[in-house]
């Protein structure tokens, strides 16, 4: 009987050969995180390792670190990073999959720097450890004085105070209300690169299982069906640019800028588009009926939109092509017009059709919208309307001199908008490459009127002169 006991004794405390073989298995990486991007990522490793039998355990670890711990094996690998971490770090193996793309973005005040290129600036922060950064600068020309900090905000908060120039990051990891609090912030691509898994040489056996399950996913839709979940776009694919055909842009008539053939915007977008097996073409109606026409997909470019005018189904330039004149509401009486601007007394306002100025205005004024401001101006000289709203430039010189004003709103970039779809994405793409191509090569001041003109667009700002909007009246 004692034998008896001694043996189930054992069988307790002895581990089963069974259970062992099916207890679930963990792999540590760093994180986690809740940006888009980082959610996509966690998904897709969650549901290859579980595939595999394994459960994921995430460790908070700063970004610099988290390379040290992997290569060292206290991690078992890292989430997503760069294709070229084992060049650095020799005990990393990549899974040979690209999960994602991710812009190495340049972030600043168009005010300070114009569009921005790095080649105007001298003082940056960006993340420490932030790999992509080293190697995009391997090969560049530019002397900058780089200041490291441990994450986003904090490179983000010291761009806001002013105490950099811009700050460089992932665009994974900018918050979207940071481009909601100023109009002026410009998130320059410097480059676009794809993020791979990585685990460490210990569990090296795992890359081909990996992969397979990447592989499954992909052929399966899954990680498609994840991307849209999460907003996460297909990974990049080159574009062939030579089957565009005519390339059609629209804009209000502006003059000196679109109202000729010679227009600024026309002489700019001629020389970007026609190339190759490409060629533009252009017309010119009223504001509201050019929107229109490109909600319609009757033109392939708007030209000289506001950030605010860019739908969800539409793509934005990054770079402005010029800055517009600041907005200003006209009375008879300056007290008067104030409390109308204020909603506290009724009122009514004229401006140009399709302007939508009545982002600015309370509900309690009434609209009234013209093709021709010269109608705007007999209705409010003969007290048909109370307030006149348009740029100081064109109003008649006797109504802007006689009647007081109130800035509405400041001087804003303007930019091209494309369709967001595969051709709206191609030509989106041309732009920024052959603009930047311009504004490098010297040529872009001459496209504009004048110098007063280009420099007005603040596309290059020169510390002899840096840009400043139009002081408030």
């Amino acid at each position: 009987m004692r034998f008896i006991y001694l043996a189930l004794l054992l069988l307790v405390l002895l581990p089963s050969p069974v259970f062992a073989e099916t207890a679930e298995k963990t792999i540590e990486l760093e994180g986690k995180n809740d940006t888009p991007a980082a959610l996509f990522v966690q998904s897709v490793l969650e549901k290859a390792y579980a595939n595999l039998g394994y459960k994921i355990r995430y460790r908070r670890v700063p970004l610099a670190r988290s390379f040290v711990e992997a290569n060292n094996g206290r991690l078992d690998g890292l989430r997503a990073r760069i294709g070229s971490v084992a060049d650095k770090y020799p005990n990393l193996v990549k899974v040979p999959f690209n999960l994602l793309d991710f812009k190495v973005i340049l972030m600043a005040d168009r005010r300070v720097c114009g569009v921005c290129n790095l080649s105007q600036i001298t003082h940056i922060v960006t993340s420490r450890g932030f790999k992509a950064l080293e190697d995009y600068l391997a090969d560049k020309p530019y002397k900058l004085n780089i200041t490291e900090v441990t994450g986003t905000r904090q490179s983000l908060n010291m761009l806001v105070e002013g105490k950099v120039q811009a700050a460089i990051m992932p665009d994974i990891n900018v918050p979207e209300e940071y481009f909601e609090s100023n109009h002026h912030w410009i998130k320059q691509t410097l480059a676009i690169l794809p993020d791979y898994h990585y685990v460490n040489k210990k569990h090296a056996e795992l890359v081909p299982k990996l992969l397979e399950q990447f592989e499954n996913m992909q052929a399966s839709s899954e990680m498609s069906a994840l991307r849209k979940r999460y907003g996460v776009p297909e990974v990049y694919q080159e574009f062939d640019h030579n089957h565009l055909g005519i390339v059609k842009g629209i804009a209000g008539v502006w003059y000196d800028f679109t109202d000729t053939p010679d227009g600024t915007y026309w002489k700019i977008l001629e020389q970007i588009f026609n190339a190759d097996r490409t060629s533009f073409s252009h017309q010119v109606t009223n504001w509201k009926r050019a929107k229109q026409l490109f909600d319609d997909k009757k033109v392939d470019i708007l030209v000289g939109a506001y950030e605010f005018e860019v739908k969800d189904n539409m793509l934005r330039s990054e770079t402005h092509v010029d800055y517009e004149w600041p907005v200003s509401a006209y009375g008879k009486d300056l007290e008067k017009l104030k409390r109308q601007l204020a909603g506290e007394i009724p009122a009514s306002v004229c401006y140009p059709l399709g302007y939508d100025f009545t982002e600015w205005l309370p509900d309690t004024i009434k609209n009234y919208e013209v093709t021709d401001f010269i109608d705007c101006e007999r209705l409010f000289t003969a007290d048909r309307v109370d307030i006149l709203m348009n740029y100081s430039i064109d109003l008649l010189p006797e109504v802007a001199e006689q009647y007081p004003s109130v800035e509405v709103m400041e001087a804003r970039p303007l930019f091209i908008a494309f369709h967001d779809n595969e051709r709206g994405k191609q030509l989106k793409d041309i732009f920024e490459r052959e603009f930047h191509r311009l504004i490098a090569s010297g040529q872009l001041a001459n496209y504009y009127p004048d110098k007063e003109q280009f420099e007005r667009a603040n596309i290059i700002v020169s510390a002899e002169k840096p840009w400043a909007p139009t002081p408030v009246k």
